[in-house]
């Protein structure tokens, strides 16, 4: 099973219910461009505090950040800890300009 969305299956997983969720700090969002509607949790906080932020394992989260380094660590934590419905947006914020 791959770990991975693409920026165009992106849309058929958000009308599933899939929530977005954004790893940048917030000072990164001062001057990049931001994903409506995604939910701004700054790596490493999204990891430190997932089991509070998501009690649900069942959660369906796609991770994303600029490029997909952070994001990618992010997803893959969240996969160890038990969370199989966890992807990361293969290329970030980067990879929808494309």
């Amino acid at each position: 099973m791959r770990d991975y969305i693409t920026s165009m299956e992106l849309k058929h997983y958000l009308d599933d219910g899939w929530k977005m969720i954004d790893v940048r700090s917030p000072q990164e969002l001062t001057y990049l461009k931001k994903y409506p509607g995604a939910i701004n949790i700054p790596y490493p906080k999204v990891i430190d505090e997932m089991t509070t932020l998501f009690p649900d394992k069942k959660s369906k989260l796609i991770m994303f950040c600029n490029a997909g380094n952070r994001s990618g660590v992010s997803a893959r934590a969240y996969r160890k800890n038990g969370y199989d419905n966890v992807y990361l947006l293969l290329g970030g914020m980067e990879g929808l300009d494309k």
